[in-house]
């Protein structure tokens, strides 16, 4: 009856230790592959628009570049959800769970998720 007992204690720390409150994660590492299938994913590109004139051209020399490592921020309501940093071509990727969320750039873009979807939004960053 000992070994029983200290088994479910172990086994409830595990799970709270599990589930503990707060954590944010990044991207694809914020769930785990059993629930990748009841997920939606949310794909874009970080795109940079602004600085300097050309001296060529007379235009803002970056007019939807890609933005590498740039922080995007997916938000339920006020809480952040998941954190991810664009790669080299800007781009970022996040697997969510089917529901709505706030899409965090330069502004605040509503994105709806459902599973098994991919759901395509860009960030339009301003550069001085």
């Amino acid at each position: 009856m000992r070994t029983a007992g200290w088994i479910a204690v172990a086994s409830c720390c595990v799970a709270l230790v599990a589930c503990r409150s707060g954590t944010v994660q990044s991207g694809a590492a914020a769930l785990g592959a059993t629930s990748m299938a009841r997920t939606g994913t949310l794909t874009g590109v970080v795109k940079l628009y602004g600085g300097p004139l050309s001296s060529v051209t007379g235009k803002q020399t970056l007019n939807g570049a890609p933005g590498p490592d740039w922080r995007v921020t997916v938000r339920s309501g006020s809480r952040v959800v998941a954190r991810e940093t664009s790669n080299t071509s800007g781009r970022f990727v996040f697997h969510l769970m089917p529901g709505t969320y706030v899409l965090d750039c330069s502004g605040a873009q509503p994105i709806q998720i459902l599973a098994g979807t991919t759901t395509t939004a860009d960030c339009p960053e301003p550069v001085p």
